[in-house]
């Protein structure tokens, strides 16, 4: 039974870790394609001057567009790389507070209030990563339906696709 517990314990490392890692790359890349982070693209508007959509070129509409992407995945990344880092901290602080917690061999009242917070906010994070899960999905799946690089495609029928041009 003791190796079937130190295996555990590794498994449970490792996905840590690599949930950091990914969570590390979502939020660095959610960071990358946020509209605000997009420095340097400027709107000019000039009162009483519209601008027709379908006759502009793609730079032309890269320069009025902030935002390169707009379905929402950006800002997926950005919130569910904040959440999957703040849960694998709490388990790591969990994980930490229940080794400190053991190392005289009883856990006293005070420890076991603080190990039940830890837990109960842990398993709340859980939820938390499990809806941000969903969340993910309906935004990659739903845009990928009606998502188009063809910025001529677009510009015929903004209402209905989904444009993002290749990086």
């Amino acid at each position: 039974m003791e190796v079937y517990g130190e295996h555990v314990e590794r498994t449970e490392k490792g996905y840590s870790f690599t949930q950091i890692i990914l969570g590390v790359i979502m939020l660095v890349i959610g960071l990358k394609y946020l509209p605000a982070a997009n420095e340097g693209v400027t709107v000019a508007a000039t009162e009483g001057v519209t601008v027709d959509m379908t006759v502009i070129s793609e730079e032309a509409a890269a320069e009025v567009e902030s935002d390169p992407c707009p379905n929402g995945a950006a800002y997926y990344l950005f919130v569910a790389g904040i959440i999957i880092l703040v849960t694998n901290l709490f388990s790591i602080v969990a994980k930490i507070s229940k080794h400190l917690a053991m190392r005289d061999g009883v856990i006293d009242c005070g420890e076991a209030c603080g190990l039940g917070l830890l837990n109960f906010t842990s398993a709340g994070l859980v939820i938390a990563d499990i809806g941000v899960q969903v969340w993910g999905s309906l935004v990659v799946f739903g845009a990928w339906s009606t998502w188009t690089d063809d910025y001529a495609t677009y510009a015929a029928a903004p209402e209905e696709l989904n444009y993002c041009a290749y990086q």
